[in-house]
């Protein structure tokens, strides 16, 4: 199956600087569809420009070379992550931006009032906050609605 570190063409490695992991996971993605076959040969005669792109910091800003020009800025994700998996979180928070914009990556500010003004009493107030303690807002929160003692 694809991605696996499998090299279903048994091609031997084109470039020195690709690991062995690397260069099988770009074998398989070029059987992956008609559109990723010219994936290996690219590496050899694009070797410079592949090596651009593999020690880049911006791989997702990066031109392709050859027949890989044409894919889809979705499609460079899957790149990004045989060349560059330390480098797809951030690609495909670019990616988000790019086709659905910022707010989609950026989470909403917080708002308590809201929350509290939304919910019951029979039903508890359950906070999932990304890297957030939101419990210096809930304290201020119910001393100014002065609920702090039934916290």
């Amino acid at each position: 199956s694809p991605l696996t570190g499998v090299n279903p063409l048994g091609l031997k490695k084109p470039c020195a600087w690709l690991s062995d992991n690397i260069w099988n996971n770009v074998c398989s993605l070029s059987t992956l569809n008609k559109d990723w076959e010219p994936l290996t040969n690219e590496f050899e005669i694009y070797e410079n420009a592949w090596k651009r792109f593999y020690e880049s910091q911006e791989p997702l800003q990066e031109s392709l070379p050859g027949k890989m020009k044409e894919i889809k800025t979705f499609q460079k994700l899957l790149l990004i992550k045989v060349l560059k998996p330390d480098k797809l979180v951030g690609a495909s928070r670019e990616y988000v931006i790019e086709a659905m914009g910022e707010k989609f990556v950026d989470p909403p500010h917080f708002n308590i009032e809201k929350s509290f003004n939304d919910s019951v009493n029979s039903t508890p107030l359950i906070f999932v906050l990304p890297g957030t303690d939101p419990m210096a807002s809930l304290t201020k929160f119910a001393q100014l609605k002065r609920k702090f003692e039934s916290m």
